[in-house]
């Protein structure tokens, strides 16, 4: 069974989706579900994006089957550092955290990043520079997510994110990531769309060639009808790249 494991409910606050909703889509669709809901420190407004953990776990763990399981998606900072690690050592009965860039220079990248960065290349490494250094720094996450996220809000003409731009980052990344035995997000959110597919495609395969050897897979929902979205596209890139789909119970490591 592929497990949709990066999906956000009601405890996050860009979400109305409530859980039974969820359960019911994964069902129907023949999909596992992790929920994992925001924790961002480091968004602007502190009354957002911060779920209250403990609520969340008493409120779903009813829930919890050999079908779905609860997680959490973390905002990685070097500001925020300190709260983050005490949240994964505190919450040991989460199943998984994926780490996230959300943020750069202590700018929100869907609030207010590109207000202040015109320039697409400058921008995108800096992008890069910030998932880079996280990922040296932390050691409490299981997942990178959506490597792609930038390109959601970048307000250019052409978007996407190309390997071939910033090979000695990505390069760094990928080593980074598998020398911690932490997996690769494959966020299927974009999928669609042709240009990000080939880029994915591009990406990846150099994720797999330096010894990458798991993705998870995730959509990104926030509402019933974007649950597994893509799902397809992703399965054909994992099949195409001989890359393992994977989820996490109690933070180790579960084969689809």
């Amino acid at each position: 069974m592929y497990f949709d494991t990066h999906v956000h409910t009601s405890f996050s606050s860009d979400s109305k989706m409530n859980i039974k909703e969820a359960l019911k889509k994964t069902k129907h669709l023949g999909l596992g579900l992790l929920t994992t809901e925001h924790l961002d420190y480091e968004y602007p407004d502190e009354n957002l994006f911060r779920v209250d953990i403990s609520s969340y776990i008493e409120a779903y763990t009813q829930y919890r089957s050999e079908n779905y399981f609860i997680g959490l998606e973390m905002g990685l900072s070097e500001s925020c550092f300190n709260e983050n690690v005490e949240t994964a050592e505190n919450y040991t009965k989460l199943d998984y955290i994926i780490g996230s860039i959300h943020a750069v220079e202590g700018k929100d990248i869907y609030a207010e990043f590109f207000a202040f960065e015109k320039d697409k290349k400058q921008s995108y490494e800096k992008y890069l520079k910030a998932m880079l250094s996280n990922i040296k720094l932390y050691d409490c996450f299981h997942s990178l997510g959506h490597i792609d996220y930038i390109c959601r809000y970048a307000p250019f003409e052409d978007k996407e994110l190309y390997y071939n731009d910033f090979p000695d980052y990505f390069d760094e990344v990928f080593k980074a990531l598998i020398k911690k035995d932490i997996v690769l997000e494959l966020n299927t959110r974009r999928l669609h769309d042709k240009m990000a597919f080939d880029s994915m495609i591009t990406i990846y395969s150099r994720y797999k060639e330096l010894g990458g050897k798991y993705i998870t897979i995730g959509s990104d929902a926030h509402k019933p009808e974007d649950i597994g979205i893509n799902f397809e596209q992703a399965k054909f890139i994992a099949e195409k790249l001989s890359l393992k789909p994977v989820y996490f119970i109690k933070g180790k490591i579960e084969y689809m």
